[in-house]
């Protein structure tokens, strides 16, 4: 074994996941690239077993031939120090095994099978049998995700085999000392006729021993079990499973009312199980089209009257004097009733599903994970994540879909989804994969029902670089479908005919979004490269003028510069993106934005935000900044309607949850202020402008002590932003500390040796101690439009000033007076 810490070649131990005959499993650090895996070794007493070694080999190339979002991907595999290893991604969840023996619901049983079945479809399309199908072999992750482990004892169909031979150079594996006929490798419970009896396998072996896992989740135990080796190959080859509906019949209530045994299910295992194999499923995929049938089957509104059809059915062949039992009534009708006592539990859970779609008027796109196991491909899955968002956000159905932001942070979901949808305040959530590959794409989309953990909807997409877009509008096409969701024919008409674009242009805005999102001036400035490059790349690319205008934006925010030299390159961007695609919701919230801060063009600058959330009522960053505008004229009461509307649709965003604080304070609800802002630093401590706000509430509140005490935090917490240190200043002339007021206002000179500082962060400091010059710096602000001017009619910080001649003109010539 190898002791935790070990540097083993590019990985660092960490923790033994598991042993087993083919091999020792840890979690490990791959040092180069910062990732979790899982690395798989030959123990040393293996290593001197050619057989052993071969069959490892084996697993690395069959499962490093597969590419699937349900099938485990491997990374690499070789020899180091002389020890064989393996290296593949590390997944996080509970083995099929640990499930089964917790009892699972008829929708979670499928939704498995169905995921199993899709990963077994792409193996065999590749010529590869798996020939261990078992519990132990498959993993659920937190989000539902199925993936198949261990393909040691995988082998070439003889199709393949030949085409990989034909190819010159090849990789094939070498199967020959490993399939010789009448070698039996596999797990008895799980082995098929055929496999048992050592004949040669196919792609139906995996089939049956699906099969036998089906009806091992449903029912609890295995098919064919039997107290010794040889009882369960004779069972194996002889005896047909005992059929469901007896099953249930015996069954505890608790795990009866769990699921309902469908005729149409036990065709399905019937079917799969059939002893020759000429009688089986000839493929996974026909197998998984059926357990899809199935699933929409039990969702459908006929369900309902179907199951009264049959418990009608039932009663009437009895006689009317005597009453029916739960077993008579589970046998009578065939493996499709239910006890009397659930019928009414599975309607409400199974057979109201349409009304339960009906009501999902909410959505959150959980992070789209990146399965190529390249983390340098982690912006193109988020890219992939965001454009989704965006198009669902779009669809004015829909009452709230939850932005980028704030879904981020479940990028790999250790809670259940029930937490994370009421966390998100959703009642829908989509979970899904991104696999790119060179110029290829394939998405794998979910659409769950978190409170019963049921899939309503799933599909794989497969597509060219080129199409992300028409790909993503076909996924929230077919969401919005499956929650009978009537969409305008306008938003259709644009979904259904997304135009392809450029790939280099398009990852170039991937990557930009990928650091514009982190909020830093330097990512925003590295992000303001990459929308320039999109840009050159397709200079008819309205989303990379987007991104140009939307850096400009943030980097005014700021003040990383003077604002008149940000502005008008940023409104260049915007109106250049909104005669591209006069209807792109986001260049119309950017164009807002820089005519509320250039010199506070209100009106204009209002229009644009209206017709922002008109083309998309779900767009967290446009109600955001139209609070801004809205508190700026004094409209105190609909800028918090509109900032809480924005918290609604992005709950964990730093800047939303403290401009709701940052409201509160300007309409002197000074208590409300200081809770507000310390839920934002409860959820973000080093996000500076939340404890600003919380000093400036605490001073206003007449707890100078301590707000004096937070602006120093928040000094300090934002490495010397000037307007940290203004803000300080003006607590400090306030409680009649003179000299750190002017100590505070030689340090705003010296910084602007280094850094932009605005002429209002002056006048904040003043107009606690120095009315005149407060007044000066305030005019110079509003030559340049300085965005903190936004506050004048409304910021507790001027209230001294307001008595002043001079303060209504300033409030007259920035146009903000009543």
């Amino acid at each position: 074994m190898l002791s935790l810490g070990t540097k083993f070649g590019a990985y660092e131990i960490l923790t033994p996941l598991l042993g087993g005959g083919m091999g020792l499993v840890y979690r490990a650090r791959d040092t180069r690239l910062g990732r979790m895996v899982a690395i798989k070794i030959l123990p040393e007493a293996a290593m001197r077993d050619h057989e052993r070694v071969l069959r490892f080999e084996q697993e690395a190339r069959a499962a490093s031939a597969l590419n699937h979002p349900n099938i485990l991907t491997v990374y690499e595999f070789g020899q180091c120090d002389g020890i064989h290893y393996l290296a593949s991604e590390f997944v996080e969840g509970s083995t099929l095994q640990e499930l089964i023996a917790s009892s699972m619901p008829l929708n979670k049983v499928l939704d498995i099978a169905i995921q199993a079945a899709s990963g077994l479809a792409a193996a065999h399309a590749a010529g590869i049998v798996h020939r261990d199908i078992k519990p132990a072999n498959l993993v659920v992750r937190p989000d539902g995700y199925v993936k198949i482990l261990d393909f040691g004892l995988a082998k070439l169909t003889e199709a393949n085999q030949l085409s990989a031979a034909a190819t010159p150079g090849a990789s094939t594996i070498d199967t020959s000392p490993l399939t010789e006929p009448g070698k039996i490798l596999g797990t008895w419970l799980y082995m098929s006729p055929e496999q048992v009896r050592g004949l040669e396998l196919d792609a139906r072996t995996d089939i049956w021993s699906l099969g036998t896992m089906i009806y091992e989740m449903v029912t609890g135990h295995s098919p064919f079990s039997a107290p010794t080796v040889s009882d369960t190959i004779s069972s194996i080859l002889t005896r047909q499973p005992e059929p469901l509906a007896q099953v249930a019949a015996a069954m505890p209530e608790q795990r009866q009312q769990l699921f309902i045994v469908a005729p149409e299910l036990q065709h399905v295992i019937d079917r799969a199980l059939a002893k020759d194999r000429e009688e089986r499923y000839q493929s996974a995929k026909d197998l998984g089209l059926d357990l899809k049938e199935i699933r929409q089957q039990i969702e459908s509104p006929i369900s309902n009257r179907r199951l009264s059809a049959l418990t009608s059915a039932a009663t009437a062949t009895l006689t009317p004097a005597r009453r029916i039992t739960r077993r008579e009534m589970l046998l009578l009708t065939g493996g499709a009733a239910v006890a009397v006592a659930s019928a009414g539990w599975f309607a409400r859970n199974h057979f109201a599903a349409p009304a339960a779609h009906a009501r999902m008027l909410s959505l959150a796109v959980l992070p789209l994970s990146n399965d190529s196991g390249d983390h340098d491909q982690d912006y193109f899955a988020d890219g992939m994540t965001e454009i989704l968002i965006t198009y669902l956000a779009r669809m004015s159905g829909l009452k709230r879909v939850i932005s980028r932001n704030s879904v981020m942070q479940y990028r790999q979901p250790t809670r259940p989804l029930r937490d994370i949808a009421h966390d998100l305040g959703v009642d829908g959530l989509v979970t899904g994969a991104v696999l790119r590959s060179g110029q290829s794409v394939r998405i794998t989309a979910h659409l769950i029902d978190p409170v019963s953990d049921r899939h309503l909807w799933d599909e794989v997409y497969d597509g060219d670089v080129s199409d992300v877009l028409a790909l993503q509008s076909r996924v929230a096409l077919h969401i919005a479908e499956s929650i009978h969701l009537r969409l305008s024919q306008e938003l259709e008409t644009a979904l259904a005919h997304s135009k392809p674009v450029n790939p280099s242009a398009q990852e170039a805005y991937m990557r930009g979004r990928f650091y514009w999102n982190k909020r830093e001036p330097d990512d925003v400035r590295k992000a303001l490269e990459y929308f320039e490059q999109a840009v050159r790349e397709s200079p008819e690319y309205a989303l990379g003028y987007v991104g140009i205008a939307d850096s400009y934006v943030v980097l005014i925010d700021f003040g990383a510069a003077d604002q008149q030299q940000l502005l008008g390159k940023a409104r260049e961007a915007a109106v250049k993106a909104l005669q591209l695609e006069p209807e792109l919701a986001e260049a119309h919230a950017s164009l807002a934005f820089i005519n509320f801060a250039d010199h506070f063009q209100l009106r204009e600058s209002e229009k644009q935000f209206q017709n922002a959330l008109r083309l998309n009522p779900n767009y967290a960053t446009a109600a955001h900044w139209y609070a801004y505008l809205l508190a700026g004229e004094g409209r105190l009461d609909e800028a918090l309607r509109m900032e809480k509307r924005a918290l609604e649709l992005d709950p964990f965003s730093p800047p939303i949850n403290t401009y709701l604080a940052c409201i509160h304070y300007l309409r002197r609800e000074f208590q409300e202020a200081i809770e507000a802002s310390r839920q934002a630093l409860e959820m973000f401590p080093k996000y500076w402008p939340a404890r600003l706000i919380l000093a400036l509430s605490y001073n206003f509140s007449g707890q100078v002590a301590q707000g004096i005490k937070e602006a120093e935090a928040a000094r300090k917490t934002s490495a010397e932003s000037p307007d940290a240190l203004a803000f300080l200043g003006h607590i400090y002339a306030a409680a009649g500390d003179k000299r750190k007021a002017l100590q505070a206002l030689h340090d705003l000179r010296t910084l602007a040796d280094k850094t932009y500082v605005s002429p209002a962060d002056y006048a904040v400091v003043y107009a606690a101690m120095d009315h005149d010059a407060a007044f000066q710096w305030l005019e110079k602000a509003g030559q340049k439009g300085a965005l903190w001017t936004i506050f004048l009619k409304t910021d507790p910080i001027f209230d001294k000033l307001r008595g002043d001649a001079r303060y209504a003109l300033l409030l007259r010539n920035s146009g903000l007076a009543s």
